[in-house]
Order: structure tokens, then sequence, then C-alpha cells
């Protein structure tokens, strides 16, 4: 048994100072009873009186029995012995013992204090370690028991714990669940998903939740909801996952079917061929399918809640529409009816437009539902049609448009405007044959089995042919065939006069292919004509050059004599490039003060140098500027040959363009070929 449960401490006090001044009594006769009065260690036994003393009693019996054995000290064992007037040796033996006392008593005090602390403290982990290991056990029956399941995985990814639910679930039985790892339990497409999730996990955000499919036993898989927690050491490095997995399958595949569902609706609702959209009780869009959106020119965050039709009509149909919806507001069956919308994007629409209207339960307004699908086509069409009969009517008596109908070879009917077209007197052509429409060195046969070939098969046929007048004159007719009945072989004949819309495509053809100020054929002429060359030179194994020319000072003209002088010289410049070269060569005007010349049919290099040596002194001849004066330019000339410096156009152009701007920098009048040094004409 301890000594403290004789502790007098929960006594009343005068038992307390009794038990102290017993204690001192017996310290007193113990030290009467070992040493002769006269001994110098007066207070020898009364030390463990006052420790016993302090610890049994308390603190003021503690002092109490200081002060008895002090008095009994210095009385009895201090000379003179018997008397209280002590020698001053005794007296300062009896305050030190007094002192040393006193300092035990504060010793063993808070030795009980830190006693009693450490008892409370020691009570209160008994009681938390039998609250934990309460809790263990709880925790561990409900990991057991609980129908999700419970695992833990390692930082290699291995099966550490598994409940009895997962045991169940993955047939462990009693084994070790080491032999399973992340890979043996979840679903191989799956398990990306969940690398990603491990991945996340860090010690300031340690939880993270995914669904995912674990496999069956048996085969097959289900879906579960998983909650990971990361567990990690004192240097913040994982130790390992534990896992929670609530099996979610039924609700998963539920969702799955729910969202197939809702993916068929909206697919049949936004693939529709036809607009569907609904309005609320001011004419705002509050649902809009995605034929809608493309009928519009718009998205539906621009429209739903913001937009109406009446935002995307002309203002005729505005008036239509809001009368509509006027009255269908006021309870009246709604009409089909017809707009013409305008979409954000600019693109206008002829839409034809069905709306029911739902109401609540006391009939008041709620919402439109609607049908708008696109007639802009048929309507077009029927425009077309009508267009069309007006155009025949109008064809049959225009007075530009020739019409010839054939039954067989030969003409039953003429309009005016065909005589006219051919110089015939009315009623001339009846009876004849096309033939004498036809220059007589055209194959008229050939085209005429063409053409009525492939009337017969696809019951039209057009082109565009040269004919001919009474007098011999030529026009070119935009001929038009049609197949009118096979059974009778009657054909209808349109002839439009495009003799003047040949002519201006001819200069339109020129005007793309030729330079306007020289004449000279410009890059796009070029490039073609070298394809061309290119093509010829390589079946024929010969070569050609082509030479980049910028002229040198042209700059200073145009500054000192205005840009006609400038022209003056791009024209000379032009005319002179045109004399220097061979018949065959080609020459052309690029941009600005550039031209190009190729020579060509070049059996050697050699063969093209004297025509270069020819050309350069040409251009550095004095301009006759009129007024001006005179003007004085030169060539800096680069040169790239076939097919030493490349095989088509644009090579052979950047290859001479570089050879000609190092022609520039070493100097004026240079030649330079692609690869080589500059030099002089004859260098």
């Amino acid at each position: 048994m301890h000594i403290r449960d004789f502790h007098l401490l929960a006594r009343p006090p005068g038992l307390r100072y009794a038990a102290a001044t017993a204690i001192v009594a017996s310290a007193l006769g113990l030290r009467l009873l070992l040493l002769p009065v006269g001994d110098r260690v007066a207070y020898l036994t009364f030390y463990p009186a006052i420790v016993l003393a302090y610890y049994l009693c308390g603190r003021g019996a503690g002092r109490w029995a200081t002060l008895l054995g002090a008095a009994a000290g210095l009385w009895m064992f201090s000379p003179p012995h018997g008397s209280l007037l002590a020698t001053h040796a005794g007296v300062l033996e009896t305050l030190f013992f007094v002192l040393t006392s006193l300092l035990i008593g504060l010793v063993i005090q808070e030795l009980q204090s830190a006693g009693t602390r450490l008892r409370h403290t020691m009570g209160d982990l008994k009681q938390a370690l039998r609250r934990l290991q309460d809790s263990q056990t709880q925790l561990s029956a409900i990991v057991r028991d609980q129908s999700d399941f419970v695992l833990r995985f390692g930082q290699d990814g291995e099966l550490l714990f598994a409940n009895d639910a997962a045991r169940t679930r993955f047939a462990l039985g009693d084994c070790d669940p080491g032999d399973l790892g992340w890979e043996t339990v979840v679903h191989p497409p799956d398990l990306r998903s969940l690398r990603r999730a491990l991945a996340r996990l860090q010690p300031s955000a340690p939880a993270s939740q995914l669904e995912l499919r674990l496999r069956n036993p048996g085969g097959g898989t289900r879906w579960y909801d998983l909650q990971l927690q990361g567990l990690f050491d004192r240097a913040r490095r994982p130790v390992e996952v534990q896992v929670s997995a609530r099996d979610v399958d039924q609700r998963k595949r539920l969702e799955h079917k729910l969202a197939a569902a809702g993916e068929e609706l909206r697919d049949l609702y936004d693939s529709a061929p036809c607009g569907y959209f609904s309005l609320d009780d001011i004419g705002r869009f509050i649902r809009l399918n995605q034929q809608t959106c493309t009928l519009l020119g718009c998205t539906p965050e621009q429209a739903l809640g913001k937009l109406g039709p009446a935002d995307f009509v002309t203002p005729d149909s505005r008036a239509v529409f809001e009368q509509r919806f006027a009255r269908m507001r006021a309870g009246e069956v709604p009409l089909p009816y017809d707009l013409d919308i305008v979409g954000l994007d600019g693109t206008k629409r002829h839409v034809h437009v069905r709306t029911s209207v739902l109401n609540d339960d006391e009939g008041l307004f709620l919402r439109t539902r609607s049908m708008m699908l696109d007639i802009t086509e048929l309507q077009q069409a029927r425009a077309s049609l009508q267009e069309l009969v007006r155009e025949q009517d109008a064809m049959l008596n225009s007075e530009l448009l020739g019409i010839v109908k054939l039954r067989g070879d030969l003409a039953v009917w003429v309009n005016a405007a065909a005589e006219s077209m051919f110089g015939y007197a009315k009623g001339e052509l009846l009876g004849q044959s096309p033939r004498i429409l036809h220059p007589p060195e055209a194959d008229y046969q050939a085209m005429a089995a063409r053409a009525f070939g492939l009337l017969g098969r696809e019951g039209s046929f057009r082109t565009q042919v040269r004919m001919q007048r009474k007098d011999g004159g030529r026009l070119w007719v935009d001929l038009n065939g049609a197949m009118l009945s096979r059974e009778r072989d009657e054909s209808l004949w349109m002839m439009l006069d495009v003799s003047a819309l040949k002519e201006r495509e001819q200069q339109a053809t020129e005007l793309a292919h030729r330079d306007s100020l020289t004449g000279l054929p410009n890059r796009l002429e070029l490039l073609q004509r070298l394809d061309e060359a290119l093509a010829w030179h390589a079946r024929a194994g010969l070569g050609l050059a082509l030479c980049f020319v910028d002229l040198d000072g042209f700059k200073g003209v145009n500054d000192r004599h205005g840009h006609q002088a400038g022209d003056l010289v791009l024209v000379q410049t032009a005319r002179r490039l045109q004399r220097g070269v061979r018949g065959h060569d080609i020459v052309a005007r690029l941009s600005g003060d550039e031209f190009v010349f190729v020579l060509t049919r070049l059996a050697s290099r050699r063969d093209a140098e004297p025509v270069i040596a020819r050309v350069l002194p040409l251009l550095s001849q004095p301009v006759d500027l009129g007024a001006s004066g005179t003007g004085q330019v030169s060539g800096s000339m680069g040169v790239a040959l076939f097919p030493q410096h490349g095989a088509d156009a644009r090579s052979l152009l950047q290859q001479a363009d570089a050879a000609m701007y190092e022609a520039k920098r070493a100097g004026r009048s240079l030649v330079c070929f692609a690869g080589e040094a500059a030099m002089r004409v004859g260098g």
C-alpha cells in the first residue's frame, strides 16, 4: 500500500497539529536516546521529523513542527543547556535549522503539487486510453460490419487491409490481401482517372472523390463512389491511401440511361429539320432548338430571355407577328402565318410558323410553342416559276433573244429577234436548216451530232458558238436548246448575241495578263508562260535563263522629273528589252522598275551570254524625256539557269531575284549568276 494512503491532510487541523507535535516529540526522544545533550548535532533527528510533518500533516502543521523543533533544540541542545539564552553559535544553528526546514517544506509542497498533477494526468491518460480502446473496438466492429468497402493501399499500390464487406466482394476469405493491388480491383479503362486522383492527394488537400468501376470476381464490373484519404509522414511523404467505396452501380446505370434518353430527346429537338421555340408572355424566347438558332443566325445565349421573333423580322413582318401574338394572348385560336426574317448574320429567310398556346389551370396565358419551317426556297421556287412564265412570254416576244423551233432539222417557227439577229426578212428562215447560220468552214455536222445527241439523252444542250449572218458577218451566240417532244422530234433553240461580251472577256483577259503601262506580260502571264516553257524545255532537253532586271537610278529620275518622266523610262526600257532579245524569248514587267526576260532554247550557258551582253548596254542609253530633257538609268541583273538553279518558275524567280540583289550590292550595270560573284558584261 502506498504511503500516501496514511497522510492526514484530509483530517481536521487540530488532529494534524497534534500529529505534528507528536512527531517532533518522537524526534526529541530519539535524539536524547542516540546522543548526549552536549553533542553538536542538535537537530539530527529533527530533519526527518520535519519531512514527515510537512508530508503527512500539511504546510501549517509542518511550520508548527519547525517552531517546536527549533525551540526544543535551542533550549536543550544549545549551551547553556536548559535555557533559552543561547550562544551566538547556537542561534545561528537554530536559524539554519529553521531556514532549511522551511525550504524542505517548500520542496515537499511542490513535490506534492507535482505528484497531484501527475496523478490527475495519469488518471486522465488512463481514461483516454480506455476510451481510445473502446473507440478502436467500436470502429473495428463498424469497419468489419458495414456494407461499404474499406480498403487501405500502400504507397506502391499494394492492398494492406480490406474489411469484411471488401473481402466478401473480392472473394478474399481469410487470406492475406497483399497479393491484390489497384490494377487487380479497378477496371483497366478507369485506372487513368484513379491515378490522376491519387496524384492530386497532397498534405494540404489529402482527400479526393471519384466514381469508377471495380471488377467482379466472376467477371463484369460495378460502379462505386470512392472516397480517397491520403496519409502522409512528418516529411510530407505519402504513406498509404485509405479508401471507402460505396456501391452506386444502380444509380450510375440509371443516370446513363436517363442521360442517353435525354440526349436522344435533345438530339431529336435540336436536329429537327424545322425550328422549334417557345415564347413567354412578352414575346421573348424561353426555349429554342439549334435549327431556330441557325435560321436566326444567333446563339442560344444571345436570344434566350433577351430577344424574340420581333427582333428578327422585317418591318412589314413585325406588324404581322405583333398582331398574331396579341390575338393568341387574348385567347384566339392561333392560325399559321408567314414571316420575313433577317438573322443576326444578315441572312434573309421566309418562314412559315405554326403555333399552339399553353395556358394554366385558370385559362391564363403561359407560353407559346411554335414550329418554324424555312420555306425560302419554296417561295423562291414559286417566284422563279412565276418569273419563268413572265420570262418565257418576254423571250418569245423579245427583241434580243432569238428563238427557233425545229422539227427534225427544219425551222417551223422563228421569232422576230432571230430574224433580225441574222439579218433575214420575216419568214425567210422558215423551212430552212440551221446549217445556213453557220460559217462554211465550220464542222457543222460534228456539232449538230453532238448537240442533237445530248439533247435526245438529257433534254437540253448549251454552248457558245461562232455563227454567221446572211451578209456573211460573224457573231458569237450563246446557244441553248431544249427538247420539247421526243415523239414529234421537236426542239426549241434560244440564241443570244454575246459578241460584245466575248470582246469584253477578251479585253479583260488581256488586262489581267498584261501590264497596263508597257503592254508587257505581267507576273501572272509570266508564270503561266514560264511553266509552259519549262515543261517544253524539260521534254526537249534544253535549258533557259531567267534574267531579273532592276533599274539603277530610276528613283532619281522620278524625284527630279516626276512620275510622268518615270513612266517614259519604263516604256523605253520595255521596248529596249524587246529589241535586245530574240523572237522566241519572253519579256515581262513584274512591278515598279523590275523586269524579267527569259532566254529560251539554250544549249548551254554560253548561248545566253551574247544576249545579256547586248541588253545591258541598251538599258544604259539616255532616254528622251521631252521638255524635261533626258534621263539615264542602268540595269542590275540576276540570272538563274534551268535546270541548274531550279526546276520550277517560282524557284527560278527567287534565285534570280537574290542574284540581282547581289549584283546591286556589288555596283551598277553588273550581272550576277545565281551562286556566283557579280561581274561586268564581258568580264
